[in-house]
């Protein structure tokens, strides 16, 4: 689809499992800051984020001393104090879960299901496994293996043997975590360098990695497809200009026989699938099918002594009657 927000009328409900607490918020708070956030280890007590009352009051200030010259006149200054709240753990362990989309003045009746809760955090013992929604493979970790240092984020594209993570063994070798196919990082477990990842983490489960999204198409531009089959090479590369019928890219199939995939339309590559290299599997890797995308030609800019010729936008071309240098009248 061409869905690119979801818009809801509420955040949703922070699940709460039966080990877990959740620290949340009274009536008709704003939100302040956020002190703690997923992933984070905290103790009983500890703040995890503050809020302020609706309600501001008014209350004296002290001022500066006056000038010399006005000592007749007398003022008071006002400012105004929050009366803020902290929102605290309710138990030692680990954030498995916060409204991470809070941001200062969030008026929070306003954007929570407050029939429900009012929930701004879960802490329980571990981080939840991490579980693919609706495609994508999960990377492991080795078991009993420390966090050294993250190589990925969310949205990085990857390809086969990226390097997801380094770890640290418990016999003090460092591991390094690769991805068996090209992809997206969909989805980063909330780690921490230094975190042995049995303490902290339910599983041994660090990243998903998703298949490479739809490219971008605007009007006038046209997709070039591969349904099926394992890529072998690209014969373009972004910027480059095709004819209809010019060969894009290669690919074989089950049987051995390679298909050469050809232009559907004239014009420039706009963009194209750089996740894709030899090897990857069509319907493994890409979301659409879409190797890449052949874009519009640029629009021509003439100077003050030139003058361009326009076409209607509902033709459609079928040949020219001149070449570059030929001389024309009016």
């Amino acid at each position: 689809d061409t869905n690119l927000v979801v818009v809801g009328l509420t955040l949703r409900s922070l699940k709460v499992g039966h080990k877990d607490n959740a620290s949340s918020c009274g009536e008709g708070r704003v939100f302040k800051e956020w002190f703690k956030r997923k992933g984070d280890k905290v103790e009983e007590g500890d703040v995890i984020a503050k809020v302020a009352r609706r309600g501001r009051k008014l209350t004296p200030a002290p001022t500066d001393p006056l000038p010399v010259d006005d000592t007749d006149a007398k003022t008071t200054a006002v400012t105004e104090a929050e009366e803020v709240d902290d929102v605290k753990a309710q138990r030692a362990g680990i954030i498995v879960e916060y409204q991470e989309v809070l941001k200062d003045g969030t008026i929070i009746d306003d954007v929570m299901d407050v029939m429900q809760d009012r929930n701004l955090a879960v802490v329980g013992d571990a981080l939840r496994p991490l579980r693919p929604h609706t495609e994508g493979y999960v990377v492991s970790a080795p078991a009993n293996c420390e966090l050294v240092k993250w190589h990925v984020k969310r949205g990085d594209v990857v390809k086969k043997r990226d390097v997801v993570a380094t770890l640290k063994a418990e016999t003090g070798h460092e591991v390094k975590v690769h991805t068996p196919h090209n992809g997206v990082i969909k989805v980063r477990q909330f780690l921490q360098e230094g975190d042995v990842l049995e303490e902290v983490s339910s599983d041994e489960s660090l990243v998903v990695v998703g298949k490479l999204p739809k490219l971008l198409i605007n009007d006038g531009m046209a997709p070039v497809f591969a349904s099926e089959g394992q890529f072998k090479e690209w014969k373009v590369k972004k910027g480059d200009r095709v004819r209809k019928g010019d060969p894009v890219a290669v690919v074989m199939h089950e049987d051995g026989q390679s298909e050469v995939i050809k232009a559907p339309k004239e014009g420039p590559i706009f963009s194209r699938q750089d996740g894709l290299v030899p090897g990857s599997h069509i319907d493994t890797v890409l979301e659409d099918g879409d190797l890449c995308v052949i874009g519009r030609f640029q629009a021509f800019s003439p100077s003050w002594m030139e003058r361009g010729v326009e076409a209607p936008s509902e033709a459609i071309f079928k040949g020219w009657k001149v070449g570059a240098g030929s001389h024309v009248t009016a």
